[in-house]
């Protein structure tokens, strides 16, 4: 039934991994990493906008390997740099048709990981100058997102094959920063060594450049998959919505209003995020029929409850292996937006495993729009699996609690160390990357941060002296940290930076089903 979505995923899938092959990360500036491409043998491109030094340059290969490199030359005008490398083991870049690009083709944006994210292009225009003083001959616009550090990243047909390079650096406006040229730009760079290092003052050097990507052979690709599957990919797609419909159901939990959750077992077991379902929770199934919940399970720190509703022989969900997803898997979201009517939202996994340690990944990050209201709900792939349950946005991107540890949580599997509390991440104004702070949105009575005076509004923003820069941060802190040691939490509260030293206590509030 869902061939021709699963053929269509593994499509985006199987390009990112063809492509992330020649994707490297470029350290070129004090904080905060770049992306770049192996473009022949020793030599790697990326955006000139994100080089900012002339020496102790690496790059890390995709294997994680950091590799010494020479800036070779760079052009401001159109945003190029060439950086040259002894290790030439990483494989070079499979280069598409950059001719053939029409607006409305699907496209993948790379970052270092690889990760990714999807979408079309947007307009093609003809030529244009530069702001930096480049001018070039074909002007594209993309309909996705550059995620930070994605500058200087691959274009991606769904062959697989780069056909441009991402910049974010050619506009003052943000609204139209998602830019890429094609490959002849960077190849003719590249035979005239770019522009000087240094120019005359006050001047930037003038370059010309064609500008333009294309798309070799993903219309074609996607048109094989549509004849094989032998139905149309709206009904499909129709279908395999209805069915997501099905699990998806209203959760109000608090007094900030309505949540998701996800029918996990038919006699009437759902899973929803810890923020949205604590003391209580009223449920609407799909059917609208509205049942007082029982909260049987609750972990604040990995954001998962299990509540339980009088009801049987409802749909539940088909729970898919979270650990097997890849980026550029096409998935969905389900919830309700604001407390309203369901809402279906479809993207790729941006990245999956960038979240290790003893417990795996402590998040399924896809390039899928959410709203508030989505907390809860479910993640799907394109076999109709939950891979995920929704939690919240960081940076842009969906943040789901993988499958995985959410049937650990079910089966009692946490027991460790906690903290007490159900935050929020939010973006801090300072740093490349910048950094990340946590609301406190409550904390647990007789919790180890209750008892360390921590109270609801508090932002942490460090711990032990280091400051947070992943949304999970705060967690892999809890799990890694010696309950007899604790942990020394930075946190504003009115302004005002304090610190609290807090013993950690043990787990809470375990989940079980039949």
């Amino acid at each position: 039934m869902n061939d021709l979505v699963l053929s269509l995923s593994n499509t985006l899938a199987d390009a990112v991994a063809r492509a992330g092959r020649a994707v490297v990360a470029v350290n070129a500036r004090r904080r905060g990493s770049s992306t770049g491409v192996h473009w022949r043998p020793g030599v790697v491109v990326t955006a000139d906008h994100t080089v900012r030094m002339d020496d102790e340059i690496t790059i890390t290969r995709p294997d994680g390997r950091p590799v010494p490199a020479t800036l070779a030359g760079r052009d401001p005008g159109t945003d190029l740099a060439v950086l040259t490398v002894a290790d030439a083991e990483p494989p070079v870049a499979e280069l598409g048709d950059a001719d053939s690009l029409k607006v409305g083709h699907p496209v993948l944006a790379l970052g270092a990981g690889p990760t990714a994210s999807w979408g079309v292009v947007s307009a093609v225009s003809g030529r244009w100058h530069t702001w930096r003083g480049g001018e070039i001959d074909r002007l594209l616009r993309l309909d996705l997102v550059l995620y930070p550090g994605f500058s200087g990243g691959p274009l991606v047909d769904l062959d697989g094959r780069i056909v441009g390079i991402n910049t974010s650096g050619l506009s003052r406006h943000t609204r139209e920063r998602r830019m890429t040229y094609r490959p002849s730009s960077a190849r003719s760079a590249l035979d005239r060594r770019c522009a000087p290092r240094s120019s005359a003052p006050g001047r930037r050097p003038r370059s010309r450049s064609r500008w333009a990507t294309g798309l070799r052979g993903g219309g074609d690709l996607l048109e094989q998959a549509l004849g094989a599957a032998g139905f149309a990919l709206p009904d499909t797609l129709a279908e395999l919505a209805e069915r997501i419909r099905q699990i998806t159901v209203r959760v109000h939990g608090r007094s900030s209003g309505y949540g998701s959750g996800v029918i996990w077992r038919p006699d009437g077991h759902i899973v929803t995020n810890a923020h949205v379902a604590h003391r209580f929770a009223t449920v609407v199934l799909p059917d609208e029929r509205a049942f007082r919940a029982e909260v049987s399970g609750w972990d604040p720190e990995r954001d998962v409850a299990l509540i339980k509703v009088d009801a049987g022989l409802l749909p539940a969900a088909a729970i898919g292996d979270s650990a097997s997803l890849r980026p550029g898997d096409l998935v969905f979201a389900s919830g309700h937006p604001f407390g309203g009517a369901r809402a279906l939202t479809a993207g790729i996994v941006h990245a999956v495993g960038r979240r290790g340690g003893s417990r795996g990944s402590r998040w399924v990050e896809a390039d899928v729009r959410v709203e508030p209201g989505n907390s809860g709900g479910p993640l799907v792939d394109a076999r109709g699996r939950v891979v995920g349950v929704t939690a919240m946005v960081a940076g842009g991107l969906a943040l789901a609690v993988p499958s995985d540890v959410v049937e650990r949580f079910l089966g009692g599997g946490y027991t460790g160390a906690r903290l007490g509390v159900t935050v929020c991440p939010v973006v801090g104004p300072r740093g490349d990357p910048p950094n990340v702070g946590f609301v406190i949105l409550e904390v647990a009575p007789g919790s180890p941060a209750a008892e360390a005076g921590l109270v609801m509004g508090d932002v942490l923003t460090a711990v032990d002296d280091e400051v947070f820069r992943r949304p999970d941060d705060l967690l892999r802190a809890v799990e890694t940290t010696s309950r007899a040691n604790g942990l020394r939490l930075e946190f504003t509260r009115g302004g005002a930076r304090r610190i609290r030293t807090v013993l950690l206590g043990g787990g809470r509030h375990p989940a079980t089903l039949p």
